[in-house]
Protein backbone atom coordinates (compact mmCIF):
# COMPACT_ATOMS: atom_id res chain seq x y z
CA UNK A 1 0.00 0.00 0.00
CA UNK A 2 2.69 2.60 0.79
CA UNK A 3 4.24 2.18 -2.66
CA UNK A 4 0.86 2.59 -4.38
CA UNK A 5 0.17 5.76 -2.41
CA UNK A 6 3.57 7.21 -3.25
CA UNK A 7 3.04 6.48 -6.92
CA UNK A 8 -0.39 8.11 -6.89
CA UNK A 9 0.99 11.17 -5.08
CA UNK A 10 3.43 11.77 -7.96
CA UNK A 11 0.54 12.68 -10.28
CA UNK A 12 -0.14 16.41 -10.16
CA UNK A 13 -3.81 15.93 -10.97
CA UNK A 14 -4.28 14.00 -7.72
CA UNK A 15 -3.19 16.81 -5.40
CA UNK A 16 -5.87 17.46 -2.81
CA UNK A 17 -7.63 14.19 -3.59
CA UNK A 18 -9.23 12.61 -0.57
CA UNK A 19 -8.79 8.90 -0.08
CA UNK A 20 -10.75 6.16 1.67
CA UNK A 21 -9.23 2.82 2.56
CA UNK A 22 -11.29 -0.16 3.69
CA UNK A 23 -9.52 -3.27 4.87
CA UNK A 24 -9.09 -5.91 7.51
CA UNK A 25 -5.40 -5.42 8.36
CA UNK A 26 -4.61 -2.13 10.06
CA UNK A 27 -0.87 -2.05 9.40
CA UNK A 28 -1.02 -2.97 5.70
CA UNK A 29 -4.38 -1.69 4.50
CA UNK A 30 -5.12 1.37 6.58
CA UNK A 31 -2.16 2.82 8.49
CA UNK A 32 -0.48 4.28 5.37
CA UNK A 33 -3.70 6.05 4.41
CA UNK A 34 -4.28 7.28 7.96
CA UNK A 35 -0.74 8.68 7.98
CA UNK A 36 -1.68 10.79 4.93
CA UNK A 37 -4.87 12.05 6.59
CA UNK A 38 -7.22 9.77 4.67
CA UNK A 39 -10.38 8.15 5.93
CA UNK A 40 -10.15 4.55 7.15
CA UNK A 41 -12.60 1.75 7.81
CA UNK A 42 -11.27 -1.32 9.60
CA UNK A 43 -13.21 -4.53 9.17
CA UNK A 44 -12.39 -6.00 12.58
CA UNK A 45 -14.18 -9.35 12.37
CA UNK A 46 -12.47 -10.70 15.48
CA UNK A 47 -12.67 -7.53 17.62
CA UNK A 48 -8.89 -7.23 17.89
CA UNK A 49 -9.01 -3.54 18.75
CA UNK A 50 -5.84 -2.96 16.72
CA UNK A 51 -5.10 0.37 15.09
CA UNK A 52 -6.90 3.68 15.22
CA UNK A 53 -9.32 3.66 12.28
CA UNK A 54 -11.85 6.37 11.60
CA UNK A 55 -14.49 3.64 11.64
CA UNK A 56 -14.44 0.10 13.00
CA UNK A 57 -16.97 -2.45 11.76
CA UNK A 58 -17.33 -6.21 12.02
CA UNK A 59 -18.28 -6.93 8.40
CA UNK A 60 -18.01 -5.55 4.89
CA UNK A 61 -21.78 -5.10 4.85
CA UNK A 62 -21.46 -2.64 7.74
CA UNK A 63 -18.78 -0.73 5.84
CA UNK A 64 -21.00 -0.11 2.80
CA UNK A 65 -23.01 2.72 4.36
CA UNK A 66 -19.79 4.42 5.49
CA UNK A 67 -18.35 4.14 1.98
CA UNK A 68 -21.52 5.56 0.45
CA UNK A 69 -21.58 8.50 2.84
CA UNK A 70 -17.90 9.20 2.13
CA UNK A 71 -18.47 9.04 -1.63
CA UNK A 72 -21.45 11.40 -1.40
CA UNK A 73 -19.69 13.97 0.82
CA UNK A 74 -18.45 17.17 -0.80
CA UNK A 75 -14.74 17.14 -1.53
CA UNK A 76 -12.62 19.50 0.55
CA UNK A 77 -11.01 22.48 -1.05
Amino acid sequence: MPEALQQAARHDDLNGLSILSVGDIWKNDLAPVADLGGETVLIDRFSTGLGAPGHRVSSFDEAVSIMRAWADAPTPG
